[in-house]
Parts: C-alpha cells; structure tokens; sequence
C-alpha cells in the first residue's frame, strides 16, 4: 500500500512541484487515486488524454478544475466497467447502504395477501412452480411464503426498528461508483418484491373493496370506499387548437409572478423590498425571480448550426439542413439565464453565475448550506428566487438562491378519518389496498399482456388495457370493444383525486426521465470567508439530502408544484404540451400524499419519501412491475383522544406498506 507521503512524491514527479504546494490540487489528485485505485503514472496519462482532446496548451499545468474533470472521467468509466460485468454474483456486489424503511430483493410468499384479495384459489407446487405458495412462516420472506430469495441475494437487510420520521427516505448516497442494477425482467422471479416502504407493517387479506356488479333491478350497495376527483374535468373541454396571440407569453409570464408573490410570503421578503429587474447593474444586492432557461444562439450562427446537428442526432432523423428540428441546447455553467417577467424584469434573460459560497435553501425552514461547498440541480422551466447583484458586465452574480417551497399536504378531520376506517358498512377497521400499474401493458413483439393477464388473475379482473400507439402489430381484427364497465372511472391527464381521506396524484407525461435528461448539476465552491465551525443545524441543510438522483427529481417536482415543472419539454420527449393551458398541470391547493409518476427514461423503478409526500416510479406492466399499497387505518386510541373536527393528516408515509412488485 502506498503512504501518502510517497503518493505525494510520486505525483509531484509526474505533475511538477507546484502540486505539492496546492493543498486543494494535492487533496483531489490524492483523493482520485486512492478512492478510484488509480496510480499516479495513470492518472498522469489521463491529464495527458484529456489535454490533447481538449487541445489545451502544453504549457498549461494540472488544475483543481481539470483534477475535477477527470474525477468525472474516471468514476464514468468505473460504471461503465461495472454494468458491462453483468453477471457476477450478488454476493461479489458492493453492499448498498441500508435503510431503516427500504428493503429489496424479497420474494413475495402470498402475492394475493398483498394485493388484499382474499380467497384466491392457490395451485399446486408444480403448476405454480413456486412462484407463490400456501403462506407458512420461514426465513428470509417478508411474507412467511416459500421460494423466497435468500438473504444473501439482497445487499438490504431488514431493519430491526423501523422508526418512521419525517426526514427523507433515501437509498444510498452517491459519492461512490456503484454498480448498475440491472432491469426487472430480467433478474428478479416473478411476484418478487423490487423495493419495499415500510416493510415492518404486516400484510391483512382485507378482501378487495371493490363493489360486485350490481344485478338488474337491484339495489346498489354502498361502496366501502369512496372515490372523487380533486379537479374539475370540465377544466379539460377546451378547443385544444384555438388560442389567442400572446396567450402563451402571457401563461408564462403569470406563473413568474405568482411564484414571486409566494416566494415573498413564504421567506418573509419585505414588502417595501421590491424584486429587481437583474439586467439591470446595480451597486446594492437585490432579490431577483425568474425561470431558468438556457442561452440560446442565433439559428443562422456557428453555434446554432452545430445546436442543430446535435438536435437532429438527438432526435435520430436524417433530416438536416433548414428542415431540421432547432432543439434547445442542454443548460451549461456558461449558459444558464435568468427569464424575468414583463413586469419585473420586461422579459429580459440575464446570464447567471454563481459566487463561491453561494447560499442554497430549498424551503424556509432549511437552515441552508452557510457558504459551504455543495452541488445545485437546475433544469429548464424552474422557478427560483436569487439574491445577487448586476455589476456591469451583463451577468447576475447569485450569493443566494431560494427554491419555492412545497405545498401542505391535505388535511381532514378525525371524524371523517373514523368513518372511512372503522364504519361497519366501509373498511370496518380493514386495511385499504390500492394497485396500480402503468403501461404500455404489453411488449412490441404483440398483443399477448402476459404480464397484464398474470396481474388480474390475481385482481379477479379482466378486460383489455388500452394499447401502447406505437404497437407494430396493431391491427382492427386484433382489437375487440373494450366493453368497460361502469365502475371503471376515466379521469384527466395529469390528475388528482381521492381515495377516502388521501389523495392520490399521477400522469402518463415522463416528468421524472425528462428531469434525469435535461437535469444541470454544479459545483458551488466554499466561501473563503465561511465560518469554520458552522452551526450544527447548517449540516442538515437539504442540499446535503439532495445528492441522490431520485430524490432529486422528486424534491423539484414537489417543489414545483407540478406534475411537469421542465418548459420547453426536449424535442425528444415527443409530448403534445398545450402551453396556454399548462395551468392544469399545477397541483390544486395540495401536495398529493401518494404520487405515482411513470416512466420510461428511468428503466429501475422506485420508491421516496419526500417532504412528507411518497413518490412511486412503478415501472411498466411490459417491463414486470407493478406496485401495491396497502394503507392500514390509524390508530383507533389516537383517534378519539382527539376532538371529532380536529384536523389531521393522513400520514400515509407511515401508515402505510408499499411494495413494488415484479410480474
């Protein structure tokens, strides 16, 4: 093993003397090659491979920026090693970090008992083929069934206490080459639990709370469940190809100020301080808001052909020249600006930087990162409030950034939670299931639904999904009446309604694989002037939580307060986005406790706990997965310790097991 004395040798041979003089340089350099087992003389042939590509002067010495750039190099090409090596065995796997309320890689013994049917005639071993058994109790399942996945298989473990909180539910942190997972279908058995949220609670057969088919003439019987729309659907009968001149400016410009009123009230801005225009120099700091947007070249210029090459490949069309679609660039540190409103800023995009010790809040109660070296995730479309000044040289120096923060989650009153959860003619102290599964519900090789077939054999279901629109082998004769029954409820795109007292959020738009694609994460160096010994609330900043890529994604939307937050959508997204009516896409009045967001982009689905708020990446029943809630009642003590009006949350995050399940 080398000491850090002769690694410090080794690498001021190969780089100069002036490495070992920079403590920062010499930090990173010797960071990179004991993390990554690089030796010095390698790392010396990558500066060397990076300086010629980047045509960069032989003269020019290694610098803490290019030492960082290589990190970059070096850990994306440790995971590209690490998921072409497919198939070693989980035991060689670095072990994750574990949480105390996400477990993976268990075989579900009873899939019936999870989806809460109850009386599902089991088969025998050999037709099953130990899929899923009789329920007895044995190791290594969640569920007590047989044919479950050795503890060994799974680099979670179980927790011994599952103390639920309100802090966010991550997975693992990020500083560290992990290798890949690899796609549902392919590596786990069927009615496998992926992931699991609360694996502690037990499972109940409290039957499905579906009502039977009413028979004619009957009288129809109450439903034990209660099911209403959040949002009126009328909203949505518009004539979707009439639109006004300047309706589309003027959406956009209203979204920026009313963030702006928000942002005022929710981090007590004083009223006699008013927004700034930040094109504008100016000799005192002002707080600024506006939407992120990236700097966009002439299309007739150098730098707008290249922008429409690029777009073309992007897109995969051989369609160049004029014809060619004109994609907005990816945002970059030199190309972020500022979007003002007509109002505070006359529209004006201002480039944006950011000074070394820039603040970074993302709710009001969030201590911040207090000058402090941390990363900040923007995107095209978001809304931020910055504090900074306008110098003269056309750009706006951020010292602070301000994200909006979320909405509340909805509330109810103890009344109203006591009838929904022990009235004897609804769940009568049942727990509620819930399962929903995303499509396209079957593959592009046909219209067999094997996975969605497996699904209502389970449910007690049947009837056809609608197909994806790009099936190949779509045709009139293999395509019957889709004969929906009545209790089959349609609803808009995006929507929020209720399910007794939670309310529950989705759409079809890949709102999470958009963020992953035109996401832009950079570095904010420490102040040099930062105190070194920071208050210990500065160290729960929530920029500290962010570092995971699906939490990060969540966190924006949530934050946001909409189902698609990004604007423009990539070319590549091919989303049919009405922007004079994007209103629509806003979470009305509250943040959805339960939001289950498909998609496509983000193969390995997901579950977080985000500010109180549960986001579900389900996957898609093509690919092998499904995910089931079940939501046990509260506490019936706590219940009528409490006044009958009081008002409370459902606290779905810790009431409820959610399991996502593979087909």
């Amino acid at each position: 093993m080398v000491v850090a004395t002769d690694l410090t040798i080794r690498l001021s041979e190969h780089f100069g003397p002036h490495l070992a003089s920079d403590p920062a340089l010499l930090s990173e350099t010797t960071s990179i090659c004991t993390h990554y087992g690089v030796s010095p003389e390698d790392l010396f042939y990558k500066w060397e491979a990076f300086a010629f590509n980047h045509k960069l002067p032989k003269s020019e010495p290694l610098t803490i920026d290019h030492a960082r750039e290589l990190r970059k190099i070096i850990a994306s090409s440790i995971n590209s090693s690490s998921a072409g090596a497919g198939g070693e065995s989980a035991g060689n796997q670095t072990p994750l970090k574990p949480s105390s309320a996400l477990n993976r890689g268990k075989v579900a013994g009873d899939f019936s008992t999870m989806l809460g049917i109850k009386g599902t005639p089991m088969k025998t071993p050999s037709a099953m083929g130990g899929a899923f058994q009789t329920p007895q109790r044995q190791n290594h399942s969640p569920y007590g069934g047989a044919g479950a996945t050795p503890a060994s298989a799974s680099a979670y473990k179980p927790s011994a206490n599952n103390t639920a909180s309100t802090a966010d539910v991550t997975m693992a942190e990020i500083d560290s080459p992990l290798r890949p997972h690899a796609s549902t279908t392919s590596t786990n058995p069927a009615f496998s639990i992926i992931e699991s949220l609360n694996e502690s609670i037990p499972l109940s057969t409290s039957g499905s709370q579906l009502c039977p088919p009413t028979p004619a003439g009957a009288k129809k019987p109450n439903s034990r469940v209660s099911l209403a729309m959040a949002t009126d659907p009328k909203a949505w009968n518009y004539r979707y190809m009439f639109e006004k001149k300047g309706e589309r400016s003027q959406v956009l410009d209203d979204r920026i100020d009313e963030f702006a009123s928000l942002l005022r009230t929710a981090y007590n801005i004083d009223e006699s301080e008013e927004f700034g225009d930040p094109s504008l120099p100016s000799q005192e700091p002002i707080w600024v808001v506006g939407r992120i947007c990236p700097a966009l070249p002439a299309p007739e210029s150098s730098a707008g052909q290249t922008l429409r090459s690029k777009a073309a490949a992007r897109s995969k069309t051989e369609v160049e020249g004029e014809n060619a679609a004109f994609g907005l660039p990816k945002l970059a540190e030199t190309g972020v600006v500022l979007e003002s409103s007509r109002m505070m800023g006359s529209g004006n995009r201002t480039p944006l930087t950011f000074n070394k010790g820039c603040i970074v809040k993302y709710t009001p109660q969030d201590p911040g990162t207090g000058g402090g070296a941390t990363t900040l995730s923007l995107f095209p479309g978001q809304i931020v409030m910055c504090r900074g000044i306008n110098a003269g040289a056309e750009k706006f120096a951020v010292s602070e950034i301000h994200f909006p923060p979320p909405l509340p989650l909805a509330v109810h009153t103890v009344d109203e939670a006591r009838d929904h959860s022990y009235s004897p003619v609804k769940l009568n102290a049942k727990a509620l299931n819930i399962v929903a599964a995303a499509g396209p519900f079957t593959g592009e090789e046909g219209l067999e639904f094997e996975g969605w077939h497996r699904l209502m054999d389970e449910l007690e279901a049947g009837g056809l999904p609608f197909p994806d629109g790009s099936q190949e082998r779509r045709g009139k004769e293999d395509i019957s009446q889709w004969g929906l029954p009545k209790r089959v409820r349609c609803l808009p795109n995006p929507s929020v309604f209720y399910v007794n007292e939670l309310v529950l959020g989705t759409t079809t738009a890949d709102s999470l694989g958009d963020l992953k694609s035109e996401e832009f994460v950079t570095r904010i160096e420490s102040s040099p002037h930062r105190n070194p010994n920071p208050p210990i609330a500065v160290a729960e900043a929530v920029a500290g939580k962010n570092k995971e890529p699906n939490t990060r994604y969540s966190r924006s939307i949530i934050s946001q307060r909409s189902f698609y937050p990004l604007f423009p959508p990539p070319t590549s997204s091919n989303l049919a986005y009405d922007t004079s009516h994007s209103h629509l896409l806003n979470f009305p009045a509250v943040t959805p406790d339960l939001l289950i967001l498909p998609s496509g982009k983000i193969t390995k689905p997901f579950i977080r706990v985000v500010n109180s708020a549960t986001v579900i990446q389900p996957g898609s029943v093509a690919k092998g997965s499904v995910v089931a809630v079940q939501v046990d009642p509260m506490k019936k003590e706590q219940l009528e310790a409490r006044g009958g009006m009081d008002q409370i949350n459902s606290s779905l995050w810790d009431r409820a097991r959610i399991d996502l399940v593979s087909l």
